[in-house]
């Protein structure tokens, strides 16, 4: 669809990712991924824009998308000054330190927003580095200080990783062992280690090292910040752009708290970074085992890769393309192997059993969930089935209809596809939607590179 002869419709597509985002941050800071009927409706109803504006890559809009960033970054720091997220606080002390930092940040985005929108302020101007790489240097001392705020949160995912990581470095299978149910049967689940053996190999490192499991969650996210500088320089983004980019992203409402919980999906986000760097400087080996990683990560993980094949398909010769899906299959496999040979049967029933047997949460921020807890209907297993289906065959058969799949229709793809899965899913919380705003974050860092060039240094500087 070409918009570009009503000024306000074009001007507003070329928004739209940044107001979706804005969208996500604040739905996610005022209900925290739980169930909360205004918050899922404006998620549905963007995603529904979304598609219908945006998933074809609109004509170029010459705005100062440097300005809408740093609004964002001043916004996304409010929330986190007014509430960093963390529900199992035990150092009161060390989390005031917290929030002084984030204040700092926060003065820090008021004067960037003072230069832009007010009067411009030269130092601010010629030297936003300094502030870039100072407010990088806070975030990171505000993840530390989260491990030393909540040293035990009380949630299932922090126990079962931190106790199955002890479980390997005490010569044990975690995976046949028994964990405690800390939430108490609430939920119809036996407690197990659920998770693919990746999360089970980082996690065990860092708790051997750090003796804390989501110490891998910080390297991770310092990868991450790393990656997306290397990949906007790539791309000819322009330096403060790809720098507000990185800020809003550590600045979104809800990462202290994603951190807290010990959420997963820190593993995912630097994996799929990872794999577009090393994809778009044309490492076809090393794309390969990121590949076989990603698919020995987490299960739901398979959405992701079923596109990100598709992409290889549509940028690389046959002969790569098979080279990558061997490599990626030789990995997986020698990653599930040492469980699997030591007991194939409990290996299955956690990691894929027990997970499809799992009830429905109530408490979702999900319309299945919202169904039921206002009108008592359990949706079937067929719904699901019937529902996942028909947006993957949707999503791949646009994606093989395309002449050409830059990155970022293949991110557009994956967001809108896990958007969906997560809005009619049994289980959907923050970390889920956190995952989900990262894909959004690349769209923006994608938006206006060329389509029709797989080498990202053609492309234009973007501002």
């Amino acid at each position: 669809m070409d918009y570009s002869k009503n000024k306000f419709l074009s001007h507003f597509v070329a928004l739209l990712p940044y107001i979706f985002f804005l969208i996500m941050g604040h739905a996610l800071n005022r209900s925290h991924g739980f169930l909360k009927f205004n918050h899922l409706c404006f998620i549905t109803i963007s995603l529904i824009l979304y598609c219908i504006f945006y998933l074809k890559q609109p004509r170029k809009i010459n705005l100062n998308y440097s300005k809408i960033l740093s609004l964002i970054w001043l916004i996304f720091s409010i929330f986190l000054v007014l509430s960093p997220g963390l529900i199992y606080p035990q150092n009161i002390p060390q989390l005031l330190v917290l929030k002084i930092i984030l204040l700092i940040i926060c003065a820090f985005a008021a004067l960037t927003n003072y230069s832009y929108f007010i009067r411009p302020i030269k130092f601010v101007i010629n030297n936003f580095s300094i502030i870039f790489f100072v407010s990088i240097f806070l975030y990171i001392i505000t993840y530390i200080l989260v491990l030393f705020i909540t040293k035990h949160p009380t949630i299932d995912v922090f126990t079962v990783t931190s106790i199955g990581a002890d479980n390997l470095l005490n010569g044990l299978n975690p995976y046949t062992q028994n964990y405690p149910d800390i939430l108490e049967g609430r939920y119809g689940y036996v407690a197990g280690y659920v998770y693919w053996p990746v999360i089970l190999y980082v996690l065990t490192i860092t708790k051997f090292i750090f003796h804390d499991v989501r110490a891998a969650y910080i390297i991770c996210a310092l990868i991450t910040i790393f990656l997306l500088e290397k990949i906007g320089k790539q791309f000819n983004v322009a330096p403060t752009k790809r720098q507000l980019i990185i800020l809003c992203w550590q600045s979104f409402p809800v990462t202290l708290f994603v951190l807290e919980q010990s959420w997963t999906e820190y593993l995912i986000i630097v994996e799929t970074i990872t794999i577009i760097f090393f994809l778009i400087n044309k490492k076809i080996f090393i794309s390969g085992i990121i590949l076989g990683i990603m698919a020995a990560t987490k299960q739901y993980n398979i959405f992701l890769i079923l596109f990100l094949l598709i992409y290889i398909y549509k940028i690389y010769s046959l002969k790569q393309t098979i080279t990558i899906i061997a490599t990626a299959l030789t990995t997986f496999i020698l990653l599930i192997s040492p469980f699997f040979i030591l007991d194939y049967k409990t290996f299955l029933n956690r990691t894929i059993f027990d997970m499809l047997a799992y009830n429905l949460r109530v408490d979702a921020l999900s319309w299945p969930a919202y169904v039921n807890h206002f009108y008592g209907i359990v949706p079937t297993g067929i719904f699901y089935a019937t529902i996942y289906s028909l947006c993957l065959l949707l999503f791949v058969t646009r994606c093989l209809r395309q002449k050409q799949m830059s990155l970022f229709h293949l991110c557009s793809t994956i967001f809108c596809v896990y958007l969906v899965v997560f809005l009619f899913g049994k289980q959907a919380f923050c970390n889920y939607y956190y995952l989900s705003a990262f894909y959004l974050l690349l769209i923006i860092l994608f938006q206006n590179s060329d389509s029709k060039k797989t080498n990202p240094t053609c492309c234009q500087e973007i501002v």
